[in-house]
This record gives C-alpha cells, sequence and structure tokens, in this order.
C-alpha cells in the first residue's frame, strides 16, 4: 500500500481479498482530497473479467510462441491486406537462410518473394491471391538459400483466418 496525497490523482487495480467478493479485480480512478485525504471522489469499476481474458490471451501467446519454436517447418501468419508477416518462427532462418529481423523489417511481401525463383513467384503470387479470396492452396516453389545461392523446392500451405464477420483478416 502506499499513501495517496491531498489533490493527487490515482488510477490502479486491487484484488479483494475477503468476504463475498473475495477475489474480484476492481479499477479505482478518482483523486484523493482532504487535509488527511479521507475522502476519495472516483469510480470503481469491476475488471475481472477482462484480467481473466487477457491471462487467457497471454497463455495462448504463450503456447504459440512455445509451439513455434520447437517447429522445424516455417511457420507464419500474415496480415491478408498488407501481406506483412505478424509472425515468423525461427525455421524461417535454416529453411530460408535469412533471420527473422531482416525479414521482418521493411516490404516483408516483396523481400520474401525475393527469395523465390523467379520462374515460380506468378504461381505463388497467384495461390496468395487465392487464400485471399478465401481458398485453403498448397503451392510448389524454389528459392534460393540466401547464404550459398543453392537452389531449395519448398511447398507451404496457406489458408485464410476470418474475423466473426466472415472476413479474411490473417494469411
Amino acid at each position: 500500500t502506499r499513501r495517496i496525497l491531498p489533490g493527487e490523482e490515482f488510477d490502479g487495480e486491487l484484488e479483494v481479498v475477503a468476504g463475498a467478493t473475495a477475489g474480484c479485480w476492481l479499477r479505482w480512478r478518482g483523486r484523493a482530497d482532504g487535509p488527511d485525504t479521507r475522502i476519495l471522489h472516483g469510480v470503481v469499476f469491476e475488471v475481472t473479467g477482462q484480467r481473466e481474458a487477457t491471462e487467457r490471451l497471454r497463455e495462448r501467446e504463450e503456447l504459440l510462441r512455445l509451439f513455434g519454436d520447437a517447429s522445424r517447418d516455417a511457420l507464419w501468419i500474415r496480415d491478408a491486406r498488407t501481406l506483412h508477416w505478424r509472425y515468423v518462427t525461427p525455421a524461417f532462418r535454416t529453411i530460408y537462410g535469412q533471420p527473422r529481423r531482416v525479414v521482418l523489417s521493411g516490404d516483408h511481401y516483396r523481400n520474401w518473394l525475393a527469395l523465390i525463383v523467379p520462374e515460380d513467384r506468378a504461381a505463388v503470387e497467384a495461390a496468395i491471391a487465392r487464400v485471399r479470396g478465401g481458398e485453403h492452396v498448397t503451392v510448389d516453389y524454389r528459392i534460393r538459400f540466401a547464404p550459398d545461392g543453392t537452389t531449395r523446392w519448398l511447398r507451404t500451405t496457406e489458408f485464410p483466418i476470418r474475423d466473426a464477420g466472415g472476413k479474411v483478416v490473417l494469411i
């Protein structure tokens, strides 16, 4: 606990630890008035559901990170509108020869296309267009492995992820 000074604004959360509402979380926003700060003006919001939802989201994100880090396949999540990656696993470096920090800078999509053998780019771009349109697509293509320039064959499976309204928002 800490003392709130006269006129000081406060904004914070606390857990109810006793009584019928024990375990409930409250958010307080207000100001202390009076010379001994016994008069408090403000509002209280019950935020237990928000805290629980935030914790569940954090747990799911951590599970995705652990899954991705353990995978030997390059996994990614791409914004369907911009085609920028939101998530790329460490295996991308092993397969493509470039670290995530490089592929996640600048124009992600163009940088990725530049790794693909020119003769295969049209097929890859057509596949991406189909996924943006709502299809589940698998495409085979070749890349030039960045460190040594060797050609590698890859198979990518892309699928749409829709929002609550049915719009494709992620790939």
